[in-house]
């Protein structure tokens, strides 16, 4: 039997374990919850992806949607890191950490959505569906067509060597840049409204390279997409004990705090076969894909 889970690993090297789709820690100290202690010569742990995240000594940021670590190839040294980030109103920043300040890669656009590292370079989507690559001298250049999608909100996901971009119908408003309050991207930690969006409901696209356009996608197969805040992937289900596959899981905005935490009991997923969205808990077929499942944590 196998189950999809999610770990953190400390700056001790202490191992945390986490609930599927969220960033939340799954509490220990209360009576039916999850033992202080796993035992791993009980369980194999298999990675599937690794994804970073930024946060303060005091906690997790405010104002950082997603964070990635710029590739080696795009440093002038590579002894030098520095990480890409997207804020909550949809502009594109970078930090080295060398460097006291953050600097806007676009300083004209606030309209980007997600990024992703793939085949060792890092890209971009706009709202616009379309797909950026950051070069050495951290240039954006374009790299797919517009998808022209009418979603709220784009993820890009890898799978299976192919770029797909989720495309998410909200009801309700994002959130929305604002220069008064936030024209300081030096310091990008600020407080956020919470974000009052629903997802109602999901199209997937697929980039065919070779031809330069978009294929609407109707199904995904075995496959199972995870739209998470430090990152998205793919997995199939067959991997997973023949769980349910042709599905989306993700995290709300609406669902999500000041602090960016999420509720375990909160992941959602979408049944593409049918369109329907709804909690996972909701979902006896699809629930039983995560560790700890969704009614452990309600």
């Amino acid at each position: 039997m196998a189950w999809l889970t999610k770990v953190e690993e400390s700056t001790y090297g202490d191992i945390q374990l986490l609930v599927p789709v969220s960033n939340r820690q799954l509490r220990t100290d209360s009576p039916g919850m999850m033992p202080k202690m796993l035992n791993l010569l009980r369980f194999r742990l298999v990675e599937i992806t690794k994804a970073c995240s930024l946060k303060l000594a005091s906690g997790s940021p405010h104002g950082i949607n997603k964070v990635v670590l710029l590739p080696s190839s795009t440093n002038r040294n590579t002894n030098e890191y520095g990480v890409l980030a997207i804020f909550h109103e949809g502009k594109l920043g970078y930090w080295r950490f060398d460097e006291k300040e953050w600097k806007f890669i676009d300083e004209t656009s606030f309209n980007y959505d997600d990024i992703i590292v793939y085949r060792g370079q890092a890209y971009v989507v706009d709202r616009l569906g379309t797909i950026y690559w950051i070069n050495s001298s951290l240039n954006l250049i374009q790299y797919s067509p517009p998808l022209y999608g009418y979603g709220s909100q784009k993820t890009l996901v890898e799978s299976d060597g192919d770029f797909y971009v989720v495309d998410r119908f909200f009801h309700g408003e994002r959130r929305t840049w604002n220069d008064e309050l936030h024209s300081d991207v030096a310091y990008p930690f600020r407080y956020l409204p919470i974000c009052q969006a629903k997802t109602v409901s999901i199209k997937v696209y697929k980039l065919d390279e070779e031809w330069g356009t978009w294929v609407n996608i109707s199904s995904l197969g075995d496959k199972v997409f995870v739209l998470g805040n430090e990152c998205s992937f793919s997995v199939s289900a067959k991997d997973f004990s023949g769980r349910k596959g042709n599905c989306i899981y993700f995290i709300d905005p609406l669902d999500a705090s000041r602090q960016g935490e999420l509720s375990g009991g909160d992941a959602r997923v979408c049944d593409l076969s049918s369109g329907r969205i709804s909690k996972v808990a909701n979902f006896p077929g699809h629930s039983c894909m995560l560790w700890p499942p969704p009614n452990f944590y309600c």
